[in-house]
């Protein structure tokens, strides 16, 4: 139901998708028209995917920085000496 007018929205503001389209960090550009504001961010995920599907895995970690917690994103640091003590030949 959230999408049911976009289809036919989405040639008015042609342009404006485009430059999203276009632009180097499309996942942080504002939704043209009512979507910014009518889209909740997993719904603005489901058109970052149609316009540029390379850039969903960063909207992602944003979406999961903003929703969950920065430190689900970061990569985890190992302790090589720890690991090593804690292995053993088999």
């Amino acid at each position: 139901p959230a999408f049911s007018s976009f289809a036919d929205d989405f040639p008015k503001h042609l342009s404006e998708f485009q430059s999203i389209f276009d632009s180097l960090e499309p996942h942080r550009e504002p939704l043209p028209g009512i979507w910014n504001e009518y889209l909740d961010q997993f719904q603005k995920l489901l058109v970052l995917r149609c316009l540029r599907g390379d850039k969903v895995t960063n909207a992602m970690q944003d979406f999961v920085a903003t929703n969950l917690e920065p430190r689900f994103i970061e990569p985890q640091t190992a302790n090589l000496s720890v690991v090593f003590k804690d292995s053993s030949s088999t």
